[in-house]
């Protein structure tokens, strides 16, 4: 909520409709770095950013069988799903250029997961690695767009780095 100005949109992050189950580990962790870099590189850019964040894939962990099963808050009705990825397209409207973060939500992770698009390294942006706290990458928004389809279009040119 610490994104919005008015307390009618810090509200609406309370709510069901827009809201998505994160672990605490993740959202205290290596996802909480990613929204500080996002506002920091806002307030370097002195300028428009525009963010979009979403979500992709349900979570899958192993039952103690070791079966991968796909996690939900209500798991008999399979209601709320809880998303294996969420992720951040961040754009500099001025030069259209764009970075997108994907962040994985899970905290079991052993070794880093594939990735769903090229990674990429945009410069000034945070080496997240602990994987505790929630794998997190980097991508181009073209690689990016060809796996999660409905992210928003928009125009990119080129990585959105910090500036030096």
């Amino acid at each position: 909520d610490a994104d919005f100005i008015f307390n009618s949109g810090q509200m609406l992050t309370y709510y069901y409709v827009n809201a998505a189950p994160q672990w605490q580990k993740f959202n205290a962790g290596n996802w909480i770095s990613v929204e500080n870099a996002v506002r920091r590189l806002s307030a370097q850019v002195d300028d428009k950013l525009d963010v979009y964040t979403g979500t992709y894939g349900v979570l899958k962990l192993k039952n103690n069988k070791g079966q991968e099963r796909m996690i939900y808050l209500e798991p008999t009705k399979k209601l709320v799903p809880v998303p294996e990825v969420f992720w951040k397209l961040v754009r500099h409207e001025g030069s259209s250029s764009c970075t997108v973060v994907v962040g994985y939500n899970n905290v079991f992770l052993t070794k880093p997961p594939s990735t769903l698009c090229s990674p990429a390294d945009p410069s000034g942006w945070p080496k997240l690695t602990d994987l505790r706290k929630g794998y997190i990458y980097y991508c181009d928004y073209r690689t990016f767009s060809k796996t999660v389809t409905y992210v928003p279009q928009v125009e990119c040119d080129g990585l959105l780095e910090f500036p030096s």
